[in-house]
């Protein structure tokens, strides 16, 4: 892929797309300080994770050996067969009679992982009175979440706060040590929860396609909080950002490079959407990519209707879907081995909940309860943890014989391979699973304490204020318990729009263990919504970010602009209040970035309204982009309906 084309696709009117080997790539990253230099293989670590999306037949795909009667009985239909030469996979026959299991014959190539030491499967795994809608159920797992009312609505991501807590500084903006994004995101059509921090950020790109013909929409990257948008899921995936023209040039060039002096040295599974993700991941790791979570997607697995071939139970969908699982894992692994890299990776699977032990009558199953996941890769600790799910513990047709909760493997992931330390997993929310951590890395590969991540930030910010004056301007106001190091603290702020610029600049204390109070003034604010953040400046030049605060201001001397409505049906309209009067252009894009419509409109001191036709144009998204002669810059992403 040359770097000048790569450039071309991924700058869009002021928005970021990025893409990469046809795969749509979401990144998230949040940059501050490197591990331990003593430590070099742990910082070389990532971990992948892989969402198996729709619930799957956990029962079909592991089946219990000492239980099989009960199985057969409620599964008459779909049940995988015992004897016979489509009978399930014996997985390890060294264990004893009640601890054995079936593998679905389909999975072969995890047989072979299992018989080379790198496969651990994972018995039991969920969480207390597990959620069935497949919605609330994904984002319980994503947020580290459960039944119960503190942790049931949580807004922010695991991998979010762990992310943000153990590399903070600046969002988006790559240093030497941080070169690359945190954690990237493959195949991917809408926001995963799981990368959203406590202070509300999506720090990603997002784009939307399919492996035949991808076209990409405009998400951005880092940004204000979702304040301007509903708190629900919905909200959550119309976040999208905006720091557009920051930082991502640095992206796509770093990540071109990896991705061009990485290699893949394994055959992949052909015409398998999973498999060219992993193959992705692979090449950008060997091409010396420093991010620490790789999520990649294989959906499909809500298999209420037709799982298997009628008196076939061992072919048809969920046949189809866990052979792709199996085959384009080992061929992932096997491509880490022959690059010398799978001392680096562990590979993850998750899915939002089992299905029930009956089968129903349309061939299939339906939500259910526990499940069990696979963790893959050198560093593992190979077998199985725990005991083969209990068929009699059953709720709701739903088996709930809950052996580990979801939380305490990625606790131990976290920890045991990435190096988390407490004050991270206090920060992910996981540090109560510490204790009760799995045993699932091997003690050759675990992370060794000193190598931990606690990151302490080098300021203790007790509070955070903008105030509106009575002469129309705005004073940011905080106050610090602690100092360490400290230059200065530089205030930003933003419109809704959630592109930043600085307002100034306040020199610290240097160290200081005394209450220190600020104050600075805006004396320009944006008229409408403000959003202040606090960047604090060490004498070393590292940095953290605090805030950000948001307030409305009624009058400015900036120009306003709001397009809407949004969707837009035949027309919408721009509505623009300027301090002077002058011209501006209105350019519409689509998200290939080709021009679709180009005009010119005389703007008045004041209100102005403009009404754009678009009836012309296909269904979908575009991209608005508004520029005065006096500097001002509007940039908006648009649903045609």
């Amino acid at each position: 892929m040359k770097r000048r084309k790569f450039l071309k696709d991924s700058i869009i009117a002021g928005g970021i797309p990025l893409i990469l080997n046809n795969i749509p790539l979401r990144a998230f990253a949040d940059f501050g300080p490197s591990t331990n230099i003593d430590c070099a293989a742990i910082k070389e670590r990532a971990m992948v994770i892989i969402q198996m999306e729709g619930g799957n037949d956990g029962l079909n795909t592991i089946i219990p050996k000492a239980q099989y009667s009960i199985y057969k009985n409620k599964r008459p239909i779909i049940a995988i067969p015992d004897t016979g030469i489509n009978a399930f996979i014996n997985l390890d026959n060294t264990l004893s009679a009640d601890k054995q299991v079936g593998l679905h014959p389909a999975m072969t190539a995890f047989k072979d992982l299992y018989d080379a030491g790198k496969l651990n499967v994972m018995h039991g795994v969920g969480y207390a009175d597990n959620n069935r809608s497949h919605f609330k159920a994904t984002d319980l797992w994503l947020t580290a979440g459960d039944a119960t009312p503190p942790l049931f609505d949580l807004s922010s991501g695991w991998m979010g706060r762990y992310l943000d807590h153990s590399y903070p500084g600046l969002i988006n903006r790559p240093n030497a040590n941080m070169p690359d994004p945190l954690a990237l995101e493959l195949g991917a059509t809408s926001g995963s929860l799981g990368f959203k921090t406590d202070g509300g950020q999506f720090t990603n790109i997002l784009l939307t396609g399919d492996a035949g013909n991808f076209s990409t929409s405009v998400a951005g990257i880092g940004g204000p909080p979702t304040d301007p948008f509903p708190a629900s899921q919905m909200g959550n995936r119309l976040s999208y950002v905006r720091d557009i023209e920051l930082s991502i040039n640095a992206y796509s060039a770093r990540v071109t490079n990896t991705y061009n002096a990485g290699s893949n040295l394994a055959t992949y599974p052909a015409n398998s959407w999973l498999a060219y993700q992993l193959k992705t991941v692979a090449r950008i790791i060997k091409g010396g990519s420093k991010t620490k979570i790789f999520m990649v997607h294989i959906g499909g697995f809500d298999t209420h209707n037709a799982q298997s071939i009628l008196n076939s139970p061992t072919t048809g969908q969920h046949a189809n879907l866990l052979k792709d699982l199996a085959d384009s894992v080992k061929a992932f692994q096997t491509d880490l081995q022959l690059l010398n890299i799978e001392d680096k990776v562990i590979t993850a699977t998750f899915t939002e909940f089992a299905r029930t032990l009956d089968e129903n009558a349309s061939r299939g199953t339906d939500h259910g309860g526990v499940n069990s996941l696979f963790i893959i890769g050198k560093g593992v600790r190979p077998g199985m943890s725990g005991n083969p799910i209990d068929l009699t513990n059953v709720v709701d047709k739903g088996v709930v014989d809950l052996q580990f909760d979801y939380r305490r493997v990625y606790t131990a992931l976290l920890q045991d391979f990435l190096g988390a330390g407490n004050t991270a997993l206090n920060a992910a929310m996981l540090s109560s699973f510490q204790s009760q951590k799995p045993n699932i890395i091997n003690e050759t590969a675990k992370a060794d304490p000193s190598c931990y991540i606690n990151v302490v930030l080098p300021v203790a910010l007790t509070d955070l204020q903008a105030v509106l004056e009575n002469d129309g301007t705005v004073t940011i106001k905080w106050k610090t318990q602690q100092e360490i190091n400290t230059s200065h603290f530089m205030v930003e702020k933003s419109d809704s729009a959630g592109l930043y610029e600085d307002v100034g600049r306040v020199n610290g204390y240097g160290n200081s263990s005394l209450s220190r109070s600020y104050t600075l003034n805006d004396a320009t604010p944006f008229k409408g919504i403000n959003l202040y953040r606090l960047k604090q400046v060490d004498l070393d030049g590292n940095f953290a970010y605090y805030g950000p605060v948001a307030i409305k201001v009624k009058t400015t001397g900036k120009t306003i602009v709001t397009v809407g409505p949004n969707p837009a049906v035949s027309y919408f309209n721009i509505s623009m209040q300027s301090p002077l009067q002058t011209r501006a252009s209105v350019v519409l894009y689509d998200l290939l970035g080709h021009v679709l419509a180009k005009s010119q409109h005389n703007v008045a001191k004041g209100d102005n309204l403009f009404k754009i036709p678009v009836y012309k144009f296909a269904k979908g998204q575009i991209i608005v982009l508004i520029q005065t002669d006096t500097g001002a810059k509007h940039t908006q992403q648009l649903m045609l309906q």
